[in-house]
């Protein structure tokens, strides 16, 4: 009986000693999560202060384009603006230049008699004589 209990005590014995040693792996696990717990604290910390960086960053580009779209379109305008005066100063110009064509067929000057002009006896418009009394001023 002495035998069997030698047996039981030494049984009980290396069961405690594998327990211990499943206690100092638990620990050594223990240890390993709460160092893992912390890295990840610390990825998630710099990940978010990372991400505010970059929504500054967005926030700031963004007012950058948007002012340029609003430029963009100011300059759009006023290139459109610019083009139309433009249109209509060509076509006031080819009116003045029908209208000067027109006044110099009435009046019959040609291009090159430009540096020989002199006035017309009568009137193109009313025929009354340009020289003399007749009491209309032409000038």
């Amino acid at each position: 009986r002495k035998n069997q209990v030698d047996i039981k005590l030494q049984s009980l014995r290396a069961s405690l000693e594998g327990a211990s040693a499943n206690e100092t792996r638990i620990e050594e696990c223990r240890q390993r999560f709460e160092e893992a717990t912390l890295q990840i604290t610390h990825l998630e910390s710099s990940t978010s202060a990372i991400q505010n960086d970059r929504d500054i960053n967005l926030q700031a580009l963004q007012a950058e384009f948007d002012q340029f779209l609003a430029e963009d379109k100011t300059l759009t305008k006023n290139g459109q603006n610019i083009r139309r005066r433009a249109d209509r100063s060509e076509t006031d110009f080819e009116r003045a230049k029908e209208k000067l064509r027109d006044l110099r067929a009435m009046w019959g000057i040609e291009d090159d008699d430009l540096g020989s002009l002199s006035l017309p006896l009568t009137c193109p418009t009313c025929g009354q004589s340009i020289e003399g009394d007749g009491g209309v001023d032409h000038s």
